[in-house]
């Protein structure tokens, strides 16, 4: 009885070219690679390409080391990675944070930075005890009511201001986690807050 043929070898795993499936939270996202960066007098910049789009499901070469990152529009883009580590298939999670948001926050800061200092500057010529002379002509001696009133209000509300514009600031940043993919079963599930097949 001859002996049956040997099945064939399953291919090698080729690390650095994983099939990539993008969960992203927000439409529009992309894959970026950067394939190099220009330098002039001017200063410098990225040559960026995208490699694909959300959902991507596409086999993305990265064994030579390439960086990465997901951009989106309106979306900050995310810190750099590489795939070269990555093989079968993966998922790469993206929580995207907001750029009008964050710019914000940063004119947030800057303006209950702003009213702080002047509410301190109120604070202090109303406590300083100079003679101050009032809308109505009068002369008051000694601390301002009113100047000590309106400090403290601006004082509290910069403060305010400032403290919302630090966390919006912060708090907008896109993460990403990349993950191996799972085979689906069938049937529905709840997850990342949408139903899924």
């Amino acid at each position: 009885m001859p002996t049956p043929p040997t099945p064939p070898a399953p291919p090698p795993v080729k690390k650095g070219t994983p099939r990539v499936h993008i969960d992203a939270d927000r439409p529009g996202v992309r894959l970026l690679r950067i394939d190099g960066v220009i330098s002039d007098r001017e200063g410098e910049a990225l040559l960026v390409r995208t490699a694909c789009e959300a959902p991507c499901n596409r086999v993305v070469e990265g064994k030579k080391g390439q960086s990465f990152f997901v951009g989106a529009p309106g979306m900050i883009p995310s810190r750099g990675f590489g795939l070269e580590d990555y093989q079968d298939d993966v998922t790469v999670r993206v929580d995207g944070g907001s750029m009008a948001a964050r710019q914000i926050g940063y004119l947030a800061s800057a303006l209950g930075g702003v009213a702080m200092a002047g509410g301190g500057i109120m604070l202090a010529y109303g406590y300083g005890g100079s003679d101050s002379r009032l809308s109505n002509g009068r002369i008051v001696e000694g601390r301002n009511e009113a100047l000590t009133t309106g400090g403290f209000i601006t004082l509290g509300a910069g403060a305010a201001v400032l403290a919302t514009g630090i966390v919006l600031a912060v708090t907008n940043s896109t993460s990403i986690e990349i993950v191996p993919t799972t085979q689906r079963s069938t049937g529905l599930k709840f997850e990342r807050g949408h139903f899924v097949f």
